[in-house]
């Protein structure tokens, strides 16, 4: 029954967390939710796996660090990422907030992104020491703007004179 319940929150928190990333992507370069996984990257995939850090493959147990979760991409000889793999140790993240904000932090790293310095960009997720949610809120402007920068497209031929960018932080090409 306990079990149960933590497959039915994992997939639930999954859920959310690729929702919350689809609202900031095209159509085209939205994430798609799979019924089921080996446990093993596969291409194309975002493997996502909710599991106690023991049971982590041992190259991501590093003692030093003891993460409540892991993302980490594979990326072919161009530098694009082919697939990718998401750790979460539910057994120490035992309320929502923080393990859905560990889970989004961690899909982001998935998909790219990497930590940034908390001073020059306060206005992110991304911050290694934000990874149990103590700034608060999910996405932040930031994050949204560099999922929209490289998975979003903008006609050829627009150039930087040509941008703006409205109150949401979305960038907007005024000259057409």
């Amino acid at each position: 029954e306990e079990e149960a319940g933590i497959v039915r929150k994992a997939k639930s928190d999954t859920e959310f967390v690729v929702w919350l990333i689809n609202k900031e992507l095209p159509e085209n370069w939205q994430l798609r939710l799979g019924t089921t996984s080996s446990g093993r990257m596969e291409p194309g995939k975002i493997t996502v796996l909710h599991l106690p850090r023991k049971h982590w493959p041992k190259a991501w147990q590093d003692d030093a660090v003891k993460p409540w979760g892991k993302g980490v991409p594979a990326y072919d000889k161009n530098g694009e990422i082919t697939t990718a793999a998401v750790l979460i140790d539910y057994t120490r993240l035992t309320d929502d907030r923080s393990r859905l904000h560990v889970l989004l932090h961690e899909m982001l790293h998935a998909l790219g992104r990497s930590h940034v310095d908390e001073l020059d960009f306060p206005e992110t997720i991304m911050h290694p020491k934000s990874s149990k949610g103590e700034h608060g809120g999910f996405l932040k402007g930031l994050d949204k703007a560099a999922l929209r920068a490289v998975y979003g497209r903008l006609p050829v031929g627009t150039t930087i004179a040509s941008l703006s960018c409205d109150s949401d932080g979305r960038i907007e090409n005024v000259r057409q």
